[in-house]
C-alpha cells in the first residue's frame, strides 16, 4: 500500500485507488469512487510535565460530549498497537434534509502528538469502506518529538 506523509505529524498507508487531499490543516483521505471520506488533523501536546499521559478515551469522550454526542459504552472501544493508543465511537446520525450518515471517531496518541480521525458516509453504505478505513487508521503512526 502506498504511504502518504504529512511531514511532522503523521504516516499513514493508503488502500489502492485512494487519495489524499489537504485542506486548512485537515487531510481528507477517500477513494473518489465511493462515498465515504476520513479526516486527519493532529496537532502537538504541550505544556505538560514529565510522565504525563493524555487519556484518549477520556479525551474522546471529552470531545463527543462538546459536541452533544453521548458516548455510550458498547458503541465505543480501546486498543493500542506499538507505542500508539486509541480510543474509538461509532454513531448514526440523521441530519434534516438527508439519510442517516454512519460517524466514527478516533482518537489516537503517542503521548506526543494527538490525531483525531472521522470518518463519515452514508449509513446504508457503512460496510463498504469499514476494512479498509480500519487497515488505514492502524497504521497511522505519529511523528515523535522527543
Amino acid at each position: 500500500m502506498p504511504l502518504y506523509t504529512k511531514r511532522g505529524w503523521f504516516t499513514v498507508e493508503l488502500p489502492d485507488g485512494w487519495e489524499a487531499e489537504e485542506d486548512e490543516g485537515v487531510v481528507v483521505l477517500h477513494h473518489p469512487d465511493r462515498s465515504g471520506a476520513l479526516h486527519v488533523s493532529a496537532q502537538t501536546l504541550e505544556n505538560r510535565k514529565p510522565g504525563d499521559r493524555i487519556d484518549v478515551f477520556l479525551a474522546l469522550r471529552g470531545y463527543l460530549r462538546g459536541i452533544g454526542v453521548k458516548m455510550r459504552d458498547r458503541d465505543a472501544d480501546r486498543f493500542t498497537t506499538d507505542e500508539h493508543e486509541f480510543a474509538c465511537h461509532e454513531q448514526v446520525t440523521q441530519e434534516q434534509g438527508e439519510g442517516p450518515t454512519l460517524w466514527r471517531t478516533w482518537f489516537v496518541t503517542n503521548q506526543d502528538v494527538l490525531a483525531m480521525l472521522t470518518y463519515n458516509c452514508p449509513e446504508k453504505d457503512r460496510d463498504v469502506e469499514r476494512h479498509e478505513t480500519d487497515r488505514v487508521v492502524r497504521s497511522l503512526r505519529l511523528t515523535t518529538v522527543r
